[in-house]
């Protein structure tokens, strides 16, 4: 079964990731919140303390985020995807942002593959 990770554990990601571990799932999260990861941690997922590591223990990285900004965070900021050295190839965001935060992400991963 693929290694699965999520960022955003907030109101709307904890409960998709919970989910995901009923399904059985291996699942790797982080928050910038680390209490927001606390109940996923209880239920059986790894707790990560950045995108990147989350990217490293996954097959695949899920996210819902809250702004643009977190958007652009998580790929391009400290920790952030780009510095994936192995791992996940596939980044799936649920995030309700707007379209440049999107092309502005994939513009920072596209170089790494």
């Amino acid at each position: 079964m693929q290694r699965l990770g999520f960022i955003g554990t907030g109101g709307m990601g904890r409960p998709m990731a919970a989910n995901l571990l009923k399904a059985g799932f291996t699942l790797t999260v982080h928050d910038v919140r680390r209490e927001a990861t606390a109940p996923l941690e209880e239920q059986g997922a790894k707790v990560a303390h950045s995108p990147r590591q989350v990217a490293e223990q996954s097959d695949v990285v899920l996210s819902m985020l809250p702004v643009n900004e977190a958007v652009h965070a998580v790929a391009a900021g400290p920790g952030g995807l780009t510095e994936t050295l192995a791992g996940a190839r596939v980044w799936i965001d649920f995030s309700s942002v707007d379209r440049n935060t999107i092309l502005r992400a994939e513009a920072a991963l596209r170089p790494k593959g």
